[in-house]
């Protein structure tokens, strides 16, 4: 549904992308990730046709970039980090305005602004000027203006920025509901949104694609990523400090006491059958450890690794 192939995009002596290749099938959702700068946002004006690459090519629902951009553009909703609004429009006569654009015959605007109103949920603000509506309304209408020539490929940059929690909720819910009937590529900063939406993720790092695996195969521990465990002891502090200084195995992330208690967070370096030794070593301290618990690898973790 969406092929990329060897796409590098260069802005006079800066690169932005370098070859940058990946393929997503039909009914997918999928996170696009990366800091700041990365290339996200530049490799999504592409694939929409926005802007032009400097080599390589994509073929989007069987239509290549290279090709008739009027006809890809019947293919894919886009939705930029701003969303194209008029504020001085009302809602209903925006979205019959981008049904025109899109090409939508006459006969079929009114049923496809219906159809988008009621699936994006903001046909109570049908009439209302889109300047007076919150940014979680102003969202949804930028997604309907995406959707409303219901095309094959979504692709949405930072939908949910600057949302409170709730809006952001509302607007998850919608592009959850997309799957199976739309190819959806996603870009967020917020990782436990991706980690709610989708099942696969890109991760884009100085325009070079580095990570391109199924959600749950990235956060399998037993796949050699990052590993983190927290302990809750009773000892002296100093010397928790002093074992985990230059520990072979564990990297000490924080220590912190807590009256009686103390809570360490380690990094494990070393891939552990159990934890018997390490719970050896805190025994001769002498600590009296309360509970040691194993925490599920994050898309989190991952990343910040990445970009160590």
């Amino acid at each position: 549904m969406i092929d990329v192939q060897r796409i590098s995009k260069n802005y006079g002596k800066k690169q932005a992308l370098k070859d940058v290749s990946f393929r997503i099938e039909a009914g997918e959702i999928v996170g696009f990730l990366g800091r700041n700068g990365a290339g996200k946002t530049t490799l999504m004006r592409i694939l929409s046709g926005f802007i032009s690459s400097s080599s390589g090519d994509a073929v989007i629902d069987g239509c290549p970039l290279s090709g008739d951009l009027r006809k890809l553009h019947r293919r894919i909703g886009y939705l930029p980090e701003h969303p194209p609004l008029y504020p001085e429009m009302r809602v209903g006569d925006y979205l019959e305005y981008a049904a025109r654009l899109r090409d939508i015959p006459a006969k079929e605007v009114k049923s496809s602004v219906d159809k988008v109103l009621s699936d994006c949920r903001i046909n109570d603000v049908r009439r209302q000027i889109i300047g007076t509506l919150s940014k979680g309304y102003k969202q949804r209408v930028g997604i309907a203006q995406a959707v409303i020539h219901d095309p094959a490929v979504l692709i949405l940059d930072e939908p949910t920025s600057g949302l409170d929690p709730v809006q952001i909720t509302h607007t998850r819910e919608l592009i959850k509901d997309l799957e199976g009937s739309r190819t959806v590529l996603i870009s967020t900063h917020i990782l436990p949104e991706i980690e709610s939406l989708v099942k696969r993720v890109l991760i884009i790092r100085s325009g070079m694609l580095v990570v391109d695996e199924n959600l749950n195969r990235l956060t399998d521990p037993a796949s050699g990523g990052p590993r983190r465990i927290s302990l809750r002891l009773k000892a002296d502090s100093g010397a928790i400090q002093q074992l985990f200084a230059n520990h072979p195995d564990f990297q000490k992330v924080f220590v912190k006491s807590t009256g009686e208690t103390i809570n360490v967070e380690l990094q494990v370096l070393r891939p552990q059958e159990n934890y018997n030794p390490l719970l050896r070593q805190l025994l001769a301290l002498p600590a009296q450890v309360l509970e040691l618990r194993e925490h599920t690898l994050t898309l989190e973790d991952i990343f910040l690794k990445l970009h160590e």
